[in-house]
């Protein structure tokens, strides 16, 4: 549970922060891959992107809206 008060690197967060509760019931991963192999050309958004469509296909979320 997060504490009242939650602080990053000991520092007051602003006090217009929202706080939601958030439940993760399923996930995805791209393959693992050597340093300078598979993924040696491609940027942290290429892969967050193959993930985050993996998981869309994984659970059959296509077209779903994902927040309130």
């Amino acid at each position: 549970m997060a504490p009242d008060n939650p602080t990053v690197e000991g520092k007051q967060m602003a006090n217009n922060t929202t706080r939601r509760r958030v439940a993760v019931l399923g996930g995805n991963r791209i393959p693992f891959a050597r340093s300078d192999g598979a993924y040696a050309n491609a940027s942290n958004q290429d892969m967050f992107t193959a993930a985050l469509d993996g998981l869309i296909d994984r659970f059959d979320l296509a077209g779903e809206r994902l927040a309130r």
